[in-house]
């Protein structure tokens, strides 16, 4: 959905984040939905600007992993922090799920993207079930959750 909506007047470009935000929903989510053909794939964590589809998987991966991985791809700090907080609270999926009743949310942590994508088909041919994912008490346990709330401050 970013490459859809990148060129238009819908997102404005955040410098220090390295990111977009829509800056008008719901012009977005008109070049979204005028996009979208059935069975179409929809990639995002932008629940409001998504139609309402046949099925919706959430992929999670443990913070600690995920803080790493943003990392490494040269994200800002304060971009990386903001995702790895959204992971830990669940904010897809709970955004998710709150606007669709039935969502999968899929553990990738220790998935290769080979396992990751015969999971996903599974799913898409009605043969899925939920991983079990609570990372804020994963995040507390491992001591990470400590590590992240002293980046926040």
């Amino acid at each position: 959905m970013g490459e859809l909506l990148i060129n238009t007047p819908y997102v404005k470009y955040i410098p220090e984040l390295d990111t977009y935000e829509i800056v008008d929903l719901e012009g977005a989510k008109e070049v979204v939905y005028k996009a979208t053909r059935p069975g179409s794939i929809i990639d995002t964590h932008v629940v409001e600007v998504s139609p309402d589809p046949e099925i919706v998987i959430v992929l999670r991966k443990a913070p600690d992993v995920l803080f790493k991985e943003l990392l490494n791809r040269g994200w800002p700090l304060k971009k990386v922090v903001d995702n790895v907080w959204a992971e830990i609270l669940d904010i897809v999926y709970t955004s998710a799920s709150e606007r669709w009743h039935r969502v999968f949310q899929i553990d990738v942590t220790l998935r290769s993207p080979e396992e990751t994508f015969e999971v996903l088909k599974r799913c898409i041919t009605k043969r899925c079930r939920s991983d079990r994912v609570d990372w804020l008490e994963y995040s507390e346990k491992t001591g990470f959750l400590e590590f992240i709330e002293r980046l926040s401050r």
